[in-house]
């Protein structure tokens, strides 16, 4: 009896630690995955996009740094929104997953999902719209969604 007590209460130690709440900066719940993205194809791919967005901005006279090489474990919005923060690597979307679910990526005249779950960072106040860039902490240049004619789906 002690031993199963003591092995459920391990367990859900566990559990709790690998699921534990994403949430904005004042406590708003934020959907997550703690799974990973992209196949090592897509990572390399990335990582070449990463360099030439890169490039682009230095020529164009901005700051910008690397962090790090894309490794699966988190994406973009995850980075900027939540890993910066408490160092956990989990994949944060731009839109909500309740809304992803009723969504048609094969269907060329649906409409693709707000950013309904990033915009809880500026919605409850965690971060605020300014007027010039160099004022900002984050940046936020709306969602990418875009069709896809080759693989006749929408990509984000």
């Amino acid at each position: 009896m002690k031993k199963s007590l003591i092995f459920c209460i391990v367990f859900n130690c566990c559990t709790i630690g690998v699921y534990a709440q994403v949430c904005t900066p004042i406590g708003t719940s934020v959907d997550y995955h703690n799974d990973s993205v992209g196949t090592p194809d897509e990572i390399a791919g990335w990582e070449a996009d990463t360099a030439d967005w890169i490039e682009v901005h230095i020529e164009e006279g901005q700051y910008v740094e690397k962090i790090g090489n894309a490794d699966g474990s988190y994406n973009c919005h995850g980075y900027a929104w939540h890993v910066e923060h408490n160092g956990n690597k989990d994949v944060v979307y731009a839109y909500l997953d309740s809304d992803l679910e009723n969504f048609d990526r094969e269907d060329s005249n649906a409409t693709p999902p707000p950013p309904d779950n990033i915009e809880k960072y500026w919605d409850d106040g965690s971060y605020v719209q300014v007027q010039y860039q160099n004022q900002g902490q984050k940046a936020w240049y709306g969602t990418c969604w875009e069709w896809d004619d080759g693989e006749n789906k929408w990509l984000d």
